[in-house]
């Protein structure tokens, strides 16, 4: 339920995906399960869209830009979920560093 609707994505609207959670929470759910239990990435995982975003300066100069990934509504919660797992594992072990800051609340 989380999904910004006016994110950008590639393939399935997100307003479509909050309107089937009811249903389609628990073949997800079976799916994002075996993708991670058996290693295997699912081939809409690996679609995205890169698009160069101007970081200003010279627009001849490749530096002067930065890549936007877009990805699938689905790959999104997919990230999601595997992200809160790794950040309450490493929270509950403890094993972060202190000062580390990135991708992190």
């Amino acid at each position: 339920m989380g999904l910004k609707p006016n994110k950008s994505f590639i393939g399935t609207l997100p307003k479509c995906i909050k309107l089937a959670c009811n249903v389609i929470s628990e073949p997800l759910t079976r799916i994002f399960n075996l993708s991670l239990s058996q290693g295997i990435m699912l081939n809409l995982r690996k679609i995205s869209k890169i698009t160069p975003f101007d970081k200003g300066g010279e627009t001849t100069d490749r530096t002067s830009f930065r890549p936007i990934l877009t990805l699938s509504a689905f790959t999104q919660i997919f990230e999601k979920l595997v992200y809160q797992q790794l950040i309450s594992y490493f929270e509950k072990l403890d094993i972060l560093f202190e000062y580390q800051f990135g991708f992190r609340k």
